[in-house]
């Protein structure tokens, strides 16, 4: 049997490694996923001996589309029963990460509650995390809420209380809470030597109002902390408890409007937020904003708020008819913020909804009257030529309306429609002949943009310079200003490697450039090897795959060791490249030990070679 490697063997082998680059992500990945992360691999790790098998399977556990009743009762069974602690931690977690996107399943919620009424430190912290993490989509009866509340008057290990202060907040957005519960929490409150709990709890009851209602006698404590505590970290976590519960609790505007003449920034930044906050909430919440930005009785910044939050999404045709009502709105502002949001409601020229309503309604803005309405209208019309796919690929079927634009009266009405007639130029002769007139334009404004598009351009060097020479001469100062940043733009623009490395050579820079090149070098070296050698690996496989051969499982074998050490001097340079700057002699030494790494790269690929050759 001859070695040697087919010439036909190489040729494809770069074609099927390419090929299974691009299927690793559509298809090797996710059927890895499918597998190692599905209900059977995971449990099957999971009866591991090895505690650290154990674990990392309860943290794959948490990929798991769809975990099924065994997967949950394996779960359960290791967090009540492993007898390594830290196992049974990470179970509780893994269930609270599940729960936290779906409902649990009645065993599980239950083994949950009874760990939280029972159970020792060593997994109290555990299980009250997992419970306030799934608690919006698994409510808790009131004995586990209690209980959790308790825990700030017994004595228990310091990370118990933070936990139990989460689990509070979490859960109390997500039902109501007892008023035991309450009244536990505001007696923590009223002791000071409990600083940090008081932290924890001024937080949740921050995040319990963003969904449910406060007690009064809760609100009153936290106003009271608001004007006289000296921790300021509880004193914002009190401004959005108030803000959110202000419906409730009359005096909340009063005392927030106070902080804002705080001494402390962060107080002072919370109680502006908490003002926006009350504002909002009175003005849109439960609301549709359509409703809002369609209501002309509102005055005009409630309207443009409103249609701010509009999204396109759920109902798409309704919110669609009515983002184009508020386009021909009789207010220009709400008109104009409507124009704005039309790229995200068209679809394509040849869509019937486009073609009779979109398209003549943005083209009837195009010609209006009022010139904020045209600019708007040949700003969205514009950004569908160059965002919207169907669109850009009919660029040309809309020349005339930005022709007209282009001769428009007002100047950044023709900067907008120049731009566009330029992006969609069928060629240089097109782009030449726009780019002179958007240069020879009676206003500078026009001029100066044209200027500033001439860095960016695809244009030969001379003719680039021409323009620049001539726009340095320009009546305008701001023009010419704009010609000689777009010059200095242009001349510091980054270059290709070897244009640097030329330029350093004429400049002398003869130290320079050879510590540039020493760089490149390193760098290019292992990829070049690791490139051959796994060519050269995947001919060899081709080729026993084709004699029907057993030693190409012996080459599947050395491609992934081949795989591990080229993943291990990707990690190796990645620390390099994170190295904290150097001087000669550490960058030096640096290439110096990377080039005795990369010697014995190569010489673990060649050595290899012998293997799959015999």
């Amino acid at each position: 049997m001859k070695r040697s490697t087919p010439v036909l063997a190489i040729v494809l082998a770069p074609i099927a490694l390419i090929g299974l680059a691009l299927l690793w992500k559509p298809a090797i990945v996710p059927l890895y996923v499918s597998v190692w992360h599905g209900n059977t691999a995971v449990q099957w790790r999971l009866r591991s001996g090895d505690p650290q098998t154990r674990e990392k399977a309860l943290l794959d556990a948490m990929s798991v589309r769809s975990p099924n009743e065994a997967l949950f009762e394996k779960i359960v069974d290791i967090m009540r029963t492993d007898a390594v602690r830290q196992v049974r931690g990470a179970a509780a977690h893994t269930l609270g990460q599940i729960g936290h996107r779906q409902a649990l399943p009645a065993t599980a919620k239950q083994a949950l509650s009874e760990l939280i009424l029972v159970g020792d430190d060593a997994m109290l912290s555990a299980v009250m995390n997992a419970a306030g993490a799934s608690a919006a989509h698994n409510p808790y009866p009131d004995e586990v809420t209690r209980r959790i509340a308790r825990v700030f008057s017994e004595q228990h290990f310091e990370g118990v209380y933070p936990a139990a202060a989460e689990a509070l907040g979490q859960i109390g957005a997500a039902q109501p809470m007892s008023s035991e519960v309450f009244e536990a929490m505001n007696s923590v409150f009223q002791r000071p030597d409990k600083r940090g709990i008081r932290e924890r709890l001024a937080t949740a009851c921050a995040q319990i109002a963003t969904r449910q209602s406060l007690p009064v006698t809760t609100l009153d404590i936290l106003a009271d902390m608001l004007k006289n505590d000296s921790n300021d970290r509880i004193r914002i976590q009190a401004i959005y408890a108030l803000a959110h519960a202000g419906a409730d609790y009359p005096a909340a505007k009063v005392l927030i409007t106070e902080a804002t003449q705080n001494a402390n920034k962060g107080v002072q930044e919370a109680a502006q937020h908490g003002l926006r906050i009350m504002e909002y909430k009175q003005s849109f919440a439960g609301r549709d904003p359509a409703a809002l930005a369609l209501d002309r009785s509102l005055p005009v910044e409630t309207r443009l708020k409103a249609l701010a939050l509009l999204e396109v999404k759920g109902d798409y045709l309704r919110v669609r008819e009515q983002i184009l009502l508020l386009a021909a709105d009789e207010d220009r502002q709400v008109a104009v913020a409507a124009l704005g949001k039309l790229h995200q409601v068209a679809g394509s020229p040849d869509d019937d909804f486009d073609r009779r309503v979109l398209i003549p309604r943005l083209s009837a803005a195009m010609s209006h009257a009022d010139p904020r309405l045209r600019r708007a209208a040949y700003e969205a019309f514009s950004r569908l030529s160059t965002s919207n796919p169907g669109y850009r690929r009919r660029a040309g079927d809309f020349h005339a309306q930005f022709e007209a634009g282009a001769a428009d009266p007002d100047a950044n009405i023709r900067v907008i429609a120049l731009a566009a007639l330029l992006a969609g130029a069928p060629g240089a002769e097109e782009e030449d002949a726009i780019r002179e007139r958007a240069l020879n334009d009676a206003d500078p404004v026009v001029r100066r943009y044209a200027v500033s598009w001439l860095v960016g351009l695809n244009l030969k060097s001379d003719k680039r310079q021409a323009l620049l020479d001539k726009a340095k001469q320009d009546p305008d100062a701001s023009v010419r200003e704009e010609a000689v940043a777009a010059q200095r733009k242009w001349e510091s623009r980054p270059r290709s490697w070897p244009i640097e490395l030329v330029q350093m050579w004429q400049a002398g820079e003869y130290a320079k450039l050879g510590m540039e090149t020493l760089t490149y070098a390193t760098i290019a070296a292992p990829v070049m090897i690791g490139g051959a050698f796994l060519v050269y690996y995947m001919a060899r496989l081709l080729t026993y795959l084709f004699q029907r051969r057993w030693r190409a499982v012996a080459v599947v074998a050395v491609m992934a060791i081949w795989g591990l050490a080229s993943y291990g001097m990707f990690m190796l340079y990645f620390v390099a490249g994170h190295a904290s700057r150097l001087d000669t002699g550490g960058t030096l030494l640096l290439a110096g030990i990377l080039w005795a790494v990369i010697a014995v790269y190569a010489a673990l690929g060649w050595g290899m070679r012998y293997l799959i050759r015999r």
